[in-house]
């Protein structure tokens, strides 16, 4: 251990009570993600509690090392690599501190199944599904936005966003959710009376917090007051767009709301530690089916027919992928025949069972009236059935970096966004 690294491990191991390692191993295995990028930090810090972070950040701040918060490493962007100091929530900061009738507050390292498999017990469930729901923390779908099969009727994680607790690259510690502009004049600023901890105001005196919560709110609605108009006519109004950050109605009718600009924003705003969420009562009912086409442009026609029905969650998959799945699992080999150019998962869900077997049925009745070749290879409401047919688009993207020989995808691209009514014109020029 060289001396840089000996100092951190032991001015943070006098200074949090969680883990500090600065060990080559630990290094070496935080220093990859999924993505095809590698960047060996300098140490990785697991904090046991909010407190710890308030100190790694005001400990980082002081000696210019930068922080990259980091959730399950399943992106393909690189996004939780760092060459200072990687925070990992996952290890203790993953608990569930509350549940409330609608609402849930959670630690960041939390993965979404664990806290859906103890909202289940209430009948209830965090909405938003990305494709590794199975392991990604709540943390980092924050970080990302992260949306999946059911965000064109669901949403996207930023639209079951509460309030954010975060900690800033200076140590200030917040609670950021729909903030009233009236925070601005309600009360005058105060002095803080807090003592000096290494020449710095303690973080944790809420004097000292709510001073710099007016300020940061005061500064922010200047800067999209004043922008306003570049705002709309600049930033797309997307249901998807992770392209910086999303400014649109983050400053509304006298308010502002920080979730909307927080989530997605990838540990650049800040260390999200903690977070209340808007959960969504279970879905009793759901049905599936699986529709194999000859033609790519043919399944984008049914696609785009069935969109206006609103089904639950809609994936279409390319012959490429297909392929992969049938390789897979041989049930996807018998379910999809080699000739299929592309296959289309179309779900219906609620709370009536006769609903939903109508909204399915009326979908499928619309792709067969368009005649077109397609098969209807399965249809079914068994929850088991369908939550295997769901696996489909899910180990895909697994599967890619198990392919034989010497060339193989490279993931740089992690997401490209069109409107559906676009996809037959993208297709053509892609």
């Amino acid at each position: 251990m060289d001396e840089q690294r000996r100092s951190i491990y032991e001015d943070l191991s006098s200074l949090i009570e969680g883990d500090v390692r600065c060990d080559a191993t630990t290094r070496a295995v935080y220093s990859s993600d999924a993505s095809l990028y590698s960047i060996e930090p300098l140490a990785v810090v697991a904090p046991q509690h909010a407190d710890d972070v308030v100190a790694l950040a005001r400990y980082a701040h002081s000696k210019n090392y930068s922080l990259t918060p980091r959730g399950a490493g399943t992106a393909v962007t690189g996004s939780c690599l760092g060459s200072g100091i990687i925070v990992d929530f996952s290890r203790y900061m993953n608990q569930i501190e509350w549940i409330d009738e609608g609402t849930v507050r959670v630690q960041a390292g939390i993965t979404r199944a664990q806290l859906n498999q103890e909202l289940a017990k209430t009948g209830r469930y965090f909405a938003p599904d990305p494709a590794n729901a199975n392991v990604t923390t709540i943390g980092g779908m924050l970080g990302v936005n992260a949306a999946g099969s059911r965000s064109v009727r669901i949403g996207t994680t930023r639209d079951h966003v509460h309030s954010i607790e975060l900690v800033t690259s200076t140590g200030h510690r917040l609670e950021a959710g729909l903030e009233s502009l009236r925070i601005l004049t309600s009360l005058p600023p105060q002095i803080s009376h807090a003592p000096l901890v290494n020449g710095i105001t303690s973080a944790e005196d809420p004097v000292l917090e709510q001073n710099y919560k007016r300020t940061l709110v005061s500064k922010l609605a200047k800067l999209l007051e004043d922008n306003e108009e570049l705002i709309y006519e600049k930033q797309p109004s997307m249901l998807r767009n992770t392209c910086g950050y999303v400014l649109r109605k983050v400053l509304l009718d006298g308010r502002i709301n920080l979730p909307r600009l927080l989530v997605g924003s990838e540990g650049t705003l800040g260390m999200f530690t903690a977070a209340t969420l808007h959960t969504t009562p279970l879905p009793q009912y759901r049905g599936i089916a699986l529709i194999l086409f000859g033609h790519t442009q043919t399944a984008l026609q049914a696609m785009q027919a069935i969109t206006p029905l609103q089904p639950s969650a809609c994936d279409l998959l390319d012959r490429r992928l297909i392929s992969l799945a049938r390789e897979a699992d041989e049930k996807f080999a018998r379910l999809i025949t080699p000739a299929a150019e592309a296959v289309m998962l179309v779900e219906a869900s609620g709370f009536n069972e006769a609903d939903v077997k109508e909204r399915l049925q009326t979908m499928l009745k619309k792709v067969r009236s368009l005649n077109i070749r397609a098969v209807f290879a399965a249809e079914t409401y068994d929850r088991d059935e369908i939550d295997f047919l769901w696996t489909l688009p899910r180990r895909v993207v697994p599967h890619l970096s198990r392919l034989g020989g010497v060339e193989r995808p490279i993931p740089i691209v992690e997401d490209v966004a069109v409107s559906p009514e676009c996809l037959g014109e993208f297709l053509s020029e892609a």
